[in-house]
């Protein structure tokens, strides 16, 4: 009797495994995310071009550029190089942006990296913020080069 208990267990049992083996859901392969290009989330709203900096804004107080200053602005290409001269020194590196299109991030060879908070993107005028290692906030206006 006990014999022929186990043995029904043991069939029912095999019965429930391979029931909940057929019905058991399958892992659905999630969808591969394709980053987008700085060229795609920005390059329409005019950023892709050479700025340079007209003016600059510390403490509420606005500056124009020093003799060293000069020749400051940045340049986005659309294939995500950045060319950044701030405060005199040159710098190449690459670009990119959240999705929010709020923050560009620039990441340097010597892995150096700035983060400029878009306040303004227009044909004519690009504002953005900078915040230092020190965090003094800068604020700088700029205008399409002029070749």
């Amino acid at each position: 009797m006990k014999r022929t208990i186990l043995t029904l267990l043991k069939i029912v049992s095999i019965g429930i495994l391979s029931f909940a083996q057929e019905k058991a859901p399958t892992p659905k392969a999630k969808p591969t995310k394709q980053a987008a290009t700085p060229a795609a989330a920005l390059h329409d709203e005019g950023l892709c071009k050479a700025w340079k900096m007209v003016n600059y804004e510390r403490f509420s107080v606005v500056n124009l550029p020093t003799e060293m200053e000069m020749k400051d602005g940045v340049t986005f290409v659309s294939d995500g190089a950045v060319f950044l001269t701030l405060q005199g020194l040159q710098k190449t590196g690459s670009w990119s942006n959240d999705k929010t299109r709020t923050w560009i991030t620039l990441l340097f060879d010597n892995s150096e990296k700035y983060k400029f908070k878009i306040n303004t993107l227009t044909p004519n005028q690009f504002v953005f913020t900078y915040q230092d290692p020190d965090l003094m906030s800068t604020k700088y206006t700029c205008e399409p080069q002029k070749k």
